[in-house]
């Protein structure tokens, strides 16, 4: 046999044997994953926005919605509260004094504060449940689990108002790019080539 005919033997098992494998370009449960974590990696589970120093005087609509999520973030060392007694005038000209509460990031609370917000874990796909595909478009659903949880969000009264299920489920709308599956909400961010 001469070489060359040996070297295309070689070339066409080679061939055949990587031709399953697969490429960023195939529509499988893994680029979609891939797909869908990449675009969560950016996404960090938080708390609502909070400006800090935060403010609430008492007997206000605030003071009886976020008082217990600053108590439980004081707990957590997240935040520290120093209470002052200011005097106000308000409309009828009428002054009178008032708890005003005013809570400060520590140094452990801002590690986890991030572009305003006290963020408390990422959200990370477990399994592709379903997929609609058609060209260069597929519709998926998901589940997915809360992971990297911060150690306060242990606090009974934030994993109950605001730590989502730790394992839900999600749909996402993927392209197919000259880069491989995106998520639709990852488009603008593509390099163009």
């Amino acid at each position: 046999m001469s070489a060359i005919r040996r070297f295309l033997l070689v070339f066409l098992a080679a061939s055949v044997l990587t031709s399953g494998c697969s490429n960023k370009f195939t529509a499988d449960k893994a680029h979609f994953s891939r797909a869908i974590n990449a675009y969560y990696a950016d996404k960090l589970a938080c708390i609502t926005k909070l400006r800090f120093p935060f403010r609430i005087e008492e007997e206000t609509i605030n003071y009886a919605k976020y008082k217990p999520l600053m108590d439980a973030l004081v707990i957590e060392k997240l935040r520290s509260e120093k209470v002052d007694i200011r005097v106000i005038d308000r409309i009828a000209r009428v002054k009178y004094k008032v708890k005003v509460h005013s809570y400060r990031l520590t140094r452990r609370g801002s590690k986890s504060y991030h572009d305003g917000r006290l963020c408390f874990g990422q959200y990370r796909v477990d399994d592709i449940t379903e997929i609609d595909k058609r060209e260069k478009i597929a519709w998926v659903k998901y589940n997915y689990t809360l992971t990297h949880l911060a150690p306060w969000a242990d606090n009974p009264y934030i994993q109950s108002h605001h730590v989502p299920k730790l394992h839900k489920q999600g749909k996402a709308k993927l392209l197919l790019t000259d880069q491989g599956w995106v998520h639709e909400k990852m488009r603008s961010n593509l390099v163009k080539r």
